[in-house]
């Protein structure tokens, strides 16, 4: 009788100091992504196994923040683990449905490995902006360091330069968090829409001067010049002042600009060969300009800090 006592009564106080939780019947799946408190904040973690001591977890690296075999790990309760995605796929969130939810959110997120992305670069036209912040996101995903930032960032960059974009740059955007460099910023602000080819280049421009440091020559003009008109059989005629008589207009050639010479700046550019003060000038579409009607910028190709503005003559 004592000895019945004896085992009711360890009972008791078992079931008091470990209290049956709802949260115990819930399974997880090696490899499925969830989420936990960790650091003072929510954070995503992938399932190694659970036993009898809970949940086992995989950390995030704290310099490139992907999963890494071997890495850094920690036991949960299942009660302190929520799905990234709760029936979002057939299953729910108990049972089976982890293995589905987790190939949605592998598929959707990329896991910021770089190795599988969910977001691409295709199609045609100018890209968007969320385009852009899906394929960072998914390719890179931390504003923290990443081994893969940079050149996932100058692919970004090659096909803004190759397709434009079809919003305005803002000083609200911002692409680090997603894990885009300033480049992608610089690659956004001076590629608005579609980028031209070299015949829109071609006719007569009529030029302003602009002392300005950053290149809004169309909004910050101070002083109107002359002309430059470029001619599709590689010549030009530049016409240096508004008073100028025609013996002291130059006639030249030019060049197509590489893609190195375009910087940022996508679609055709030219270089002006010996011209104004016997410099090479690189032409290219105005991007920024707000104003009406087309506009160039026209820039020294060495220093690029003389500076003219040009909008083409009708």
């Amino acid at each position: 009788m004592n000895k019945i006592l004896f085992i009711s009564a360890f009972i008791l106080i078992a079931a008091i100091i470990y209290p049956v939780q709802p949260g115990l019947a819930q399974t997880f799946t090696p490899g499925e992504i969830v989420r936990c408190k960790g650091f003072g904040e929510e954070i995503e973690v992938k399932v190694i196994n659970q036993d009898a001591s809970g949940v086992q977890v995989l950390l995030k690296d704290w310099q490139d923040g992907t999963f890494k075999t071997g890495g850094s790990s920690r036991y949960y309760s299942p009660s302190e683990l929520t799905r990234v995605t709760p029936n979002a796929v057939g299953g729910g969130a108990t049972g089976g449905g982890g293995v589905a939810t987790q190939q949605a959110y592998t598929q959707a997120q990329g896991q910021g490995q770089g190795t599988a992305p969910a977001a691409d670069l295709g199609g045609t036209g100018p890209l968007s902006k969320q385009q852009i912040l899906d394929y960072l996101t998914a390719n890179v995903g931390t504003d923290g360091p990443h081994p893969q930032k940079d050149a996932i960032s100058a692919k970004v960059v090659e096909a803004i330069k190759k397709r434009g974009v079809n919003y305005k740059a803002s000083w609200k955007d911002s692409y680090s968090k997603a894990g885009g460099n300033t480049a992608v910023g610089y690659a956004v602000q001076d590629n608005y829409g579609p980028p031209v080819q070299q015949p829109w280049l071609f006719g007569a421009w009529e030029l302003q001067f602009t002392n300005v440091s950053g290149f809004f020559a169309s909004r910050d003009s101070v002083a109107k010049l002359g002309f430059v008109s470029i001619e599709p059989g590689h010549t030009y005629i530049w016409k240096i002042h508004q008073d100028d008589p025609a013996t002291a207009w130059i006639e030249g050639k030019w060049r197509e600009a590489t893609s190195e010479e375009m910087k940022y700046q996508g679609g055709a550019g030219i270089v002006l060969l010996d011209g104004e003060q016997h410099l090479d000038w690189i032409v290219h579409k105005d991007q920024t300009s707000t104003l009406p009607g087309d506009w160039i910028n026209v820039a020294d190709i060495d220093s690029r800090q003389m500076k003219r503005g040009g909008v083409r003559q009708h």
